[in-house]
């Protein structure tokens, strides 16, 4: 749903069209965050795992494998695409 489509369901006074506006778009930028966050952490995970560092004690199953630090690039790359991605 976009920001017209919600807007159109509500009758509001056009007074407030720019603070509900922003509200929206600052939402919109929270839940962007949060998602890139999950994709953080993950990234940070996985490299700990191909590193062996902590939690991880360096002898799971996937410590300096090629795939597992290719997990850990995949996440970061993808939570940077979701900061940059534009509100339209």
């Amino acid at each position: 749903m976009t920001f017209e489509e919600w807007m159109k369901a509500r009758p509001m006074n056009e007074i407030y069209w720019g603070d509900l506006k922003a509200a929206w778009d600052f939402a919109i930028l929270q839940e962007r965050e949060a998602c890139s966050d999950i994709c953080d952490a993950y990234s940070a995970d996985k490299w700990a795992l191909y590193k062996g560092h902590a939690p991880h004690g360096g002898m799971e199953e996937g410590r300096a494998e090629d795939y597992v630090q290719g997990q850990s690039a995949g996440a970061e790359s993808c939570g940077v695409k979701i900061r940059k991605r534009s509100n339209v």
